[in-house]
């Protein structure tokens, strides 16, 4: 049974603040693993992010490449972070989320983190 962890601030850790599998950053290869901590769900790439007034909107997709449809319809949540040893940063502040869509990409806007 999977578990959904949702809007947590999770930040201040010296190491990843998930690590699913206990074995550091898992690259994106654009395949899932039902075998594997949460079928193995890529990273979103965020393509753009633009700050307009106090208004951030974002673009991307989740899979290794724009349009795949491996994981249409997964959720994005934005977090605000601070630079992170990792490089892979931490949520401290849920800013945003994106609605699932059918081709595996999505723009969301919101409010500018603070």
């Amino acid at each position: 049974m999977g578990s959904t962890v949702l809007g947590n601030s999770i930040f201040g850790d010296t190491e990843l603040g998930i690590d699913l599998a206990d074995d550091g950053v898992t690259p994106n290869d654009g395949a899932r693993n039902l075998n594997a901590p949460n079928d193995d769900m890529d990273d979103p790439v965020f393509t753009s992010a633009v700050l307009t007034g106090s208004t951030l909107t974002v673009a991307g997709y989740v899979g290794s490449a724009p349009g795949q449809a491996t994981f249409a319809g997964s959720r994005v949540e934005i977090f605000r972070a601070d630079n992170d040893a990792t490089g892979y940063g931490e949520g401290r502040s849920s800013s945003a989320r994106s609605p699932p869509t059918s081709m595996a990409t999505s723009r969301a806007a919101s409010p500018a983190p603070r």
